[in-house]
């Protein structure tokens, strides 16, 4: 308790005044006028309403033309309510906060329709199965308004069913959190590095804040790939599927707090929000409150292949199954715009970087896979004997 600790070491009075110095130097009665114990109460709350109506529209010469129609309802309220010492700054040893406290409705409608355009029955060269789907979500906000996303996609089958091509374009829509617009001002005291002034302390005060003035991350990503399994063409190929996708996302007005070096290193795009002393130059404080900062567009692969073996099928009996999977992804670009309008900077192949700090944002590595081999029989006693392994393996980055 700040409070209690200055009145302690301003006391002249042996048996009630605090001692700083030496182990066990102070009396029982003057330890608990100065150590405290905080407490803070939170409660959150969700209150959610949804109805779903789903079946088929018509039938086309293809089959029928589905859809699906939904809307909800959902009640948002969180709050955080430390005790007073702590909300009002004066403890050393705690976390110092301000109190919490938020909440909103959203009204949510959604519709998605499923068109055959070709069916495997007619037998057209090219054109075995054509399918075509399309989604769409309005959502109305009490803080933010409102807002529609589209999601269109298309699946064809050239052949037959072995060989599958598909293709998606969505976009997505991310409101900020009760948290990141109401959270009350948090301390934290960093270790960072100054270079323009010598003054700074090599840890100095940072507050972290809810923002009321953030505005929604939007996201838009496309998709397209292939899903081959080529057994029923070739029977050795029996129980394996290879599937192969590319992935392009652009992730808008990302929100963050800023890193405290980050800041300070680039401190003349955020004015105001490093407070130095007015004569030496010194940092004083470092506010980051939750920010739309930046853009960042990631583009890859995702595959995988799974072979299941039936050894039933080799011809000696059921002598068990063999599974083996192998999924993965190569990140072919990641670039990341740290500030609006800032310059752009490739970041694959690295951990961390930009406006979240060099121990901040994951590892952005090239490749990384997962693969596993399994192996399972039925015994004479009805169990099953499972064996197997798995491996994991993430590529460097630095």
């Amino acid at each position: 308790n700040n409070n209690a600790l200055r009145q302690a070491l301003l006391d002249t009075d042996p048996a009630t005044a605090f001692n700083p110095f030496g182990i066990n130097a102070n009396t029982p009665f003057a330890i608990d006028r100065v150590f405290v114990t905080t407490n803070h109460a939170g409660t959150t709350f969700l209150e959610l309403e949804d109805l779903k109506l789903n079946g088929d529209l018509f039938s086309l010469p293809a089959g029928p033309v589905s859809f699906a129609i939904g809307g909800e309802h959902r009640r948002e309220h969180a709050s955080d309510n430390p005790d007073a010492l702590t909300a009002s700054g004066q403890t050393t040893g705690s976390t110092n906060f301000a109190p919490t406290k938020g909440s909103r409705d959203v009204w949510s409608v959604y519709w998605e329709v499923r068109l055959p355009v070709t069916s495997p029955t007619w037998n057209f060269p090219g054109l075995h199965s054509l399918e075509l789907n399309y989604q769409e979500r309005y959502d109305n906000f009490s803080d933010f308004g409102s807002t529609e996303r589209p999601k269109v996609s298309a699946r064809w089958q050239p052949l037959d069913s072995a060989w599958t091509v598909r293709a998606t374009y969505s976009e997505a829509f991310h409101a900020p959190s009760l948290g990141e617009l109401f959270a009350g001002v948090d301390q934290s005291f960093p270790a960072v590095h100054d270079t323009v002034s010598d003054a700074t302390q090599a840890q100095v005060e940072q507050r972290i804040s809810g923002n009321p003035n953030l505005k929604p991350e939007t996201a838009y990503e496309w998709t397209y790939g292939t899903v081959v399994t080529p057994g029923k063409w070739w029977s050795p190929l029996q129980g394996l599927t290879v599937s192969v996708d590319f992935y392009h996302i652009d992730l808008r007005s990302v929100t963050v707090t800023l890193d405290p070096q980050f800041l300070i290193d680039h401190e003349s795009e955020f004015p105001g929000q490093v407070v130095r002393d007015a004569n030496t130059g010194a940092i004083v404080v470092l506010f980051t409150p939750f920010q739309n900062l930046g853009r960042l567009v990631e583009e890859g692969i995702d595959y995988e292949m799974v072979y299941i073996l039936e050894t039933s099928r080799l011809g000696h009996g059921d002598l068990g199954t063999l599974t083996a999977t192998m999924n993965g992804n190569y990140l072919d670009h990641a670039g990341l715009v740290a500030v609006p309008d800032g310059p752009k900077q490739e970041v694959s192949g690295k951990f961390g970087g930009g406006f979240l700090g060099a121990n901040g944002g994951g590892s952005l590595t090239h490749n990384r896979w997962y693969a596993s081999l399994f192996y399972d029989k039925e015994n004479v006693l009805g169990g099953t004997l499972e064996t197997g392994f798995t491996v994991h393996y993430i590529g460097q980055y630095w």
